[in-house]
C-alpha cells in the first residue's frame, strides 16, 4: 500500500507539470536610469575640507560606476534640481540648482523611458527636497510598473553646523500696496553669534531682507 501511495504521488507530481522560471537580465536588453541630485547643497563640505559632490565624483571614478552598469543595461544618466535634464555624463554636473524637487526627475523618467523596459532607477541626492508637492502622483507611475528605485545617500547623517527656518506664518491674502506681517522664528547648531540674512520673496523678486545673529545650539529665535 505504501509503495502504490508513493508511486501514484510521483505520478500526480509528474501529471501537474511543475516549471521553475527564473528571471534573469539579458545584457542590453533593458535600460538603467541614473538620477543624480544638482542642487547647491551637495556642495556642502560636512566635515569642511570635501563637498558632497566631490565625494559623489570621487566614489564615480573609484568604482568605474556607469561603466559597470553600461556592461548590464543600457545607461540614462539624468540631473535634477528645480527642473530636470538628460545628460551623457556625471561629470556634466553643474551642482547650481537653486531648490529640488524631485518630481521633475520622476516625471522626465516617466516622459523619456515610459515605453522601453526600464529595470531600475539608481536616485543619489543628499535628501534635501524643498520643492516637491506632488511626488507621490509621480513616483505611482513608476510603481504602477514595478520599477525598482534604488536610494543612495550621499553626505554625512550628523549634520554638526545647519541652520533652518522652524516656523513662518502669514496671511493668505493681502490688499495691494498695504502692510502684512510675517511671523518668522529660526535654529541654528554650530553657528551661534554668526550672522545671517533672512529674505522674503514674491516670485523671485526681493520684498524685504533683514539680517539676524544665529542664536546657540537648539535654540529658537525671531528677528528682533
Amino acid at each position: 500500500v505504501a509503495l502504490r501511495g508513493a508511486t501514484f504521488a510521483v505520478l500526480a507530481f509528474i501529471f501537474l507539470r511543475p516549471v521553475l522560471n527564473i528571471s534573469t537580465v539579458l545584457p542590453q536588453e533593458s535600460y538603467m536610469a541614473v538620477v543624480i541630485d544638482n542642487s547647491e547643497s551637495m556642495k556642502i563640505k560636512d566635515d569642511g575640507q570635501v563637498s558632497r559632490s566631490e565625494q559623489l565624483q570621487k566614489q564615480f571614478e573609484a568604482t568605474n560606476f556607469v561603466k559597470r552598469l553600461s556592461d548590464k543595461f543600457k545607461v540614462r544618466i539624468f540631473r535634477f534640481d528645480q527642473e530636470a535634464q538628460r545628460i551623457e555624463r556625471p561629470d556634466q554636473m553643474t551642482f547650481s540648482g537653486k531648490r529640488t524637487r524631485l518630481e521633475a526627475a520622476t516625471d522626465l523618467l516617466h516622459q523619456e523611458l515610459g515605453t522601453v523596459p526600464l529595470s531600475g532607477v539608481v536616485l543619489i541626492t543628499d535628501g534635501g527636497d524643498n520643492a516637491s508637492k506632488q511626488w507621490s502622483e509621480s513616483l505611482s507611475r513608476l510603481e504602477s510598473r514595478h520599477i525598482p528605485i534604488h536610494t543612495v545617500g550621499v553626505g554625512s547623517e550628523n549634520i554638526t553646523r545647519d541652520a533652518e527656518i522652524v516656523k513662518l506664518a502669514a496671511p493668505r491674502t493681502a490688499l495691494k500696496e498695504s502692510t502684512a506681517v510675517v511671523d518668522v522664528s529660526y535654529r541654528s547648531h554650530g553657528l551661534a553669534g554668526r550672522k545671517a540674512t533672512l529674505s522674503i520673496r514674491e516670485n523671485g523678486v526681493l520684498l524685504k531682507s533683514e539680517q539676524v545673529t544665529l542664536p546657540a545650539d537648539g535654540e529658537v529665535a525671531e528677528p528682533s
